[in-house]
């Protein structure tokens, strides 16, 4: 290891390193040993350590050409312009020949040089000998890590094909993507980067888990860059969030200029609803590469959430810029258009998309969903069995059949979306997704109890748990669904005014969400005290507490209610506005829908 301007080890006091690189031999250990003990020297500026740890013919060789002695080390230890804050090693490896070791890996150095902070990733290998039962370190040298992810493969081949399939994933376009990740690995076997994407372009529980399953064993081929956005992969298969931000912070700190891994960071905010660091990642990433488009959409996304609609525009404006003969920026473009309130210009944007791809299902169901918010759902239901007719992967027609469903509740037909709930239970059965059919039974139980008939709904809630029990999920994904279970149980029972009952689940909901430690979950731990707060009619902690939550639909219903129920009107007709003006396609918007019009027109008499 070279310390000679900035660099130091902290192994024993410092980051932990990845635990892809936890199993150490003993020689590696016996060396880390030493390198730690020639970091805190440095640490301490004491160079008393160095005497014996450095040889007296040591040379090292820095990235810049330049050479350090033992002597000219000894003399930059005691020097004060340089405060180490972390270094740490990843993916250490020892050999051994005789008497000679080398030791070799990657590092993370972190400090202050002459002032100012300064991060480097670099790539090092020291040279030991072994005298007289003790080891020194005869020479050293160092290089600068690649600056993006490495993609490990031994074919040209495989590795045009991933780029190509790459490309097709970052435009959304999964389909043309997976067959491109197939023959990537059909030229190389043991491309694990390659079965990690292809597991994230569709077809089915079976196939995505497959495929992950191969670059995990698989893995231990590819760098540590690869190994840890294999492990954030499987992180968000088991919808574990804590391993998500570990993983993802990590592929940050190895490759800062990486744009991907802003964009991975980015994705992670978003999905725990932290939309101001959102923004910000995905900012870097356009600071990194101008021309990166997928991070100008994902830019979009997390300023809707907060409201920045003109922010939002910008970002897509320039997504279609730079993918002017792709779908998917305009499809997008509509989406933000939908949100606007802007129907007729959302379709027109959708339609581009289709005339791009007519393969393009989200251009086919943005379509729907414009003219749903039009009030004409029979023309929506058209473009949603479009939907379900072009897709060839059973996650699309799933989908598809979700957007059928929640059109009746908007429609306000129970019936109706109870029967099409009940077909794509039906189909994930057959297509071997258990998840999604105990989703489906959990969507017709919420819909049963948003309906007003909590003991129906009651009834599908203790089917989806006893199927739950029986299905083969992982333990990991079955305590996801857990989670959904008892917050669907907190609300019916807060419907059917059962304070006891309701008190228990929320109770088990609050230990399972600690547990787990998902900071999305985490925060909806308001819901289970908002949904208590509503039984015992306390209804200014209703108000306070759901407007701490990230805004929306269900959450502006319940609050109507509440403001309702302790006698200001006003304050009740602004909250139903505001589910009646989202203008965003979903669930928890649909099974209010009617029940919000139904008030607003009482309010107005």
């Amino acid at each position: 290891m070279l310390l000679f301007l900035v660099l130091a080890f902290a192994m024993a006091g410092g980051m932990q390193a990845p635990s892809v690189a936890a199993d150490l031999t003993p020689l590696t250990k016996e060396l880390l040993a030493l390198e730690d003990q020639w970091t805190e020297a440095f640490i301490k500026h004491d160079p008393a350590p160095l005497a014996s740890i450095l040889a007296d013919e040591y040379m090292g060789v820095v990235n810049d050409g330049r050479v350090w002695t033992k002597a000219r080390i000894m003399e930059r230890v005691k020097e004060k312009n340089f405060t180490l804050h972390s270094f740490t090693i990843l993916e250490p490896k020892a050999q051994r020949h005789g008497d000679t070791a080398v030791l070799y890996g990657m590092a993370i150095d972190k400090g202050i040089e002459a002032g100012k902070e300064y991060s480097q990733v670099l790539r090092f290998q020291d040279v030991w000998i072994n005298r007289n039962g003790r080891w020194q370190c005869v020479a050293g040298q160092n290089a600068p890590a690649e600056k993006e992810m490495p993609i490990t493969t031994f074919s040209s081949k495989a590795r045009e094909l991933f780029i190509q399939g790459r490309e097709k994933m970052e435009d959304y376009e999964y389909v043309a993507a997976a067959p491109l990740f197939e023959q990537a690995v059909s030229v190389d076997s043991n491309f694990a980067l390659a079965y990690c994407y292809r597991s994230q372009c569709g077809g089915g529980y079976q196939i995505s888990h497959a495929n992950l399953a191969r670059a995990n064993a698989h893995s231990g081929k590819a760098s540590l860059g690869e190994q840890l956005y294999i492990q954030l992969i499987q992180a968000y298969f088991d919808d574990d969030q804590p391993a998500q931000k570990k993983c993802v912070d990590q592929l940050v700190a190895l490759y800062p200029e990486d744009k991907r891994n802003w964009w991975s960071l980015g994705g992670y905010f978003s999905n725990i609803r932290e939309y101001k660091s959102a923004i910000s990642s995905f900012e870097k990433a356009v600071e990194i590469d101008k021309e990166f488009a997928p991070a100008y959409e994902a830019l979009a996304h997390p300023n809707i959430r907060l409201g920045n609609l003109a922010a939002a525009e910008t970002a897509l404006k320039e997504y279609i810029h730079l993918r002017p003969g792709r779908s998917d920026p305009y499809a997008t473009y509509g989406y933000l258009l939908l949100k606007m309130g802007r129907y007729d210009d959302s379709i027109v944007q959708c339609q581009k998309a289709l005339e791009l791809s007519d393969q393009y299902l989200w251009g086919i169901a943005g379509i729907g969903t414009s003219y749903q918010f039009k009030g004409d759902y029979d023309k929506a239901r058209e473009y949603y069995q479009l939907y379900y007719d072009k897709s060839n992967w059973i996650n699309d027609k799933l989908a598809a059949l979700f957007y059928t469903a929640t059109s009746y509740l908007y429609e306000g037909n129970l019936s109706a979306a109870r029967k099409v709930f009940a077909e794509r239970r039906a189909l994930a059965k057959k297509e071997k997704q258990p998840g999604t059919m105990i989703n489906s039974i959990l969507l017709d139980g919420f819909a049963q109890t948003a309906f007003g008939k909590p003991s129906a709904g009651l009834n599908r809630l203790k089917e989806a748990e006893a199927m739950l029990n029986q299905v083969s999920l992982t333990d990991k994904e079955k305590e996801s669904l857990r989670t959904t279970l008892h917050m669907g149980y907190c609300y019916t029972y807060a419907q059917s005014n059962q304070l006891e009952p309701l008190k228990a689940r929320a109770a088990l909901y609050k230990q399972l969400v600690e547990r787990r430690n998902n900071p999305s979950e985490k925060n909806d731990l308001v819901w289970a005290q908002a949904y208590i707060d509503m039984t015992e009619k306390s209804y200014d902690a209703v108000i306070a507490g759901l407007s701490t939550v990230q805004p929306g639909p269900f959450a502006f219903f319940m609050m109507g209610q509440a403001a309702l129920s302790k006698g200001d009107k006003q304050a009740a007709k602004d909250y139903f506005n505001k589910v009646k003006n989202w203008n965003e396609f979903s669930f928890n918007q649909a099974v209010v829908w009617n029940r919000v019009h139904q008030e607003l027109e009482k309010l107005k008499e």
